[in-house]
């Protein structure tokens, strides 16, 4: 995932946002960053995940920069998601002056704000980056992406249903009109949404994950496996696993249900609904062994 990306918090939106994030940043924010292979290199150690590492690049090349650019918005971006203090992005807005005002740098920053809690501050930048350029589908993904959340769910849907009208097979805006539908219990509305992505992009591994969840919260509990099969063999994680074992355990197969909440287990030690499963399906394994020996016992009596 791209540093920006990182900065969103989104797997699912185009890596060319990232590009176009960098190509946004007009006048003293340099435009091709392999000129400065100091911050590339800070940028790089930050996505692979080696922060300690890449903090004292990114710092050194901020702070060689005669007027501050694009270095200087990652460093104070890298560490205020780092230390979850946002005076570091307020001293790189400081700094940059009126550079700043670029429509995906403030959808950036806003995002990263959002994430360690300022929510007001990030959703209005991200507005103020809509304002910018309304026209702009990705803006509209990012800030509705962060829009769904809670309050701000019915806005969400208000930019989802704008994309859609200019762009009706955007996956990204239908994804997000599916996570809003199911957020409001609207099931089946938000399962058409999910099977319309599948047949757009049939390698999105959560679109199918979530178009099981949907049709398990109708009780489709067999129509459910297939697409979290296909979340299974797309790798999507042990969610699907979790959703297998969960339509199995509904339907009465105890057994499969009980291999796949195990797989479960193995891929995330600490997930308590896989626990759970488990319980019930020892319970319930129980509970038809005691039945199985009064019918055994019963039959018995009969005969004499």
């Amino acid at each position: 995932m791209s540093f920006w990306m990182r900065c969103l918090g989104f797997n699912v939106l185009p890596r060319r946002l990232a590009a176009l994030l960098c190509k946004s940043c007009t006048g003293t924010i340099r435009q091709n960053t392999s000129e400065h292979p100091i911050c590339l290199s800070g940028v790089e150690l930050y996505e692979s995940g080696r922060e300690a590492e890449a903090l004292p690049l990114l710092e050194k090349e901020a702070s060689a920069e005669v007027v501050p650019g694009l270095a200087c918005l990652y460093y104070g971006v890298a560490m205020t998601e780092y230390k979850k203090d946002a005076n570091y992005i307020f001293a790189a807005e400081e700094k940059v002056g009126e550079h700043l005002d670029s429509d995906f740098v403030l959808m950036a920053t806003g995002a990263v704000l959002w994430r360690i809690g300022l929510k007001i501050d990030g959703v209005e930048r991200m507005r103020r980056a809509i304002d910018l350029n309304p026209s702009c589908q990705n803006l509209h993904v990012c800030a509705s992406h962060i829009y769904r959340e809670n309050e701000y769910a019915d806005e969400a849907l208000k930019y989802y249903d704008m994309i859609l009208a200019e762009y009706p097979n955007d996956a990204e805006a239908l994804m997000g009109r599916g996570y809003y539908l199911a957020h409001k219990a609207m099931y089946s509305q938000s399962a058409t949404v999910y099977d319309k992505v599948t047949h757009i992009d049939s390698v999105n591994a959560m679109a199918y994950h979530n178009l099981g969840c949907a049709l398990a919260e109708q009780g489709k509990y067999r129509e459910a496996l297939s697409p979290y099969f296909k979340a299974v063999c797309l790798k999507f994680g042990y969610e699907a696993y979790a959703g297998v074992a969960y339509c199995f355990l509904k339907m009465g197969r105890l057994r499969k249900a009980s291999r796949y909440a195990k797989r479960t287990l193995r891929m995330a030690p600490d997930y308590d609904n896989a626990k759970e499963m488990l319980k019930e399906i020892a319970e319930l394994k129980a509970t038809r062994s005691l039945w199985v020996r009064i019918k055994r016992a019963l039959s018995r009596i009969t005969r004499y």
